[in-house]
């Protein structure tokens, strides 16, 4: 894993992707489930405060998906692992090769009116591939979407 500057007292020890048997995978069908698991360990024994984060990038950059966690209080015991988990159900991300960041935050304004505070981060170290799509259909997402018709 590629972690970035940050505090540190949370971190993540080890991320990883896996199938709907909870099996590691880097290969997934549009339309199955993809699970984010991550491994956290506390620096020292406390209440930590946090949000987790992860944003999907196509290979190019461009950012596709950001998964903002909820925020989360709990009691950590130091040196012991945690898990944070995120399951994307219905994959609805066209074919091709995506990498995966993740944060945990002590802070985080979406609107960016102050900094953020991050624990730890990992950038761009996970990768996965999506297939199932048919060959027409070129998007990077399929937004969930009904037509009708009007007289």
């Amino acid at each position: 894993l590629s972690h970035c500057p940050a505090d540190g007292s949370l971190r993540i020890a080890r991320a990883q992707i896996l199938d709907e048997q909870g099996r590691p995978a880097a290969v997934f069908q549009r339309g199955s489930s993809l699970t984010l698991s991550v491994a956290l360990v506390a620096a020292r024994t406390g209440t930590f405060h946090f949000q987790p984060v992860a944003v999907i990038y196509r290979l190019d950059g461009i950012n596709v998906s950001t998964q903002l966690g909820q925020w989360f209080e709990a009691e950590f015991e130091e040196g012991r692992e945690y898990e944070a988990s995120v399951v994307l159900r219905d994959l609805n991300l066209g074919n091709g090769d995506y990498l995966v960041s993740v944060a945990l935050y002590e802070s985080f304004d979406p609107t960016l009116s102050r900094a953020p505070t991050v624990y730890d981060w990992i950038d761009r170290s996970l990768q996965f591939r999506v297939t199932g799509t048919p060959a027409a259909i070129t998007s990077i997402f399929e937004h969930p979407s009904r037509w009708a018709l009007h007289a």
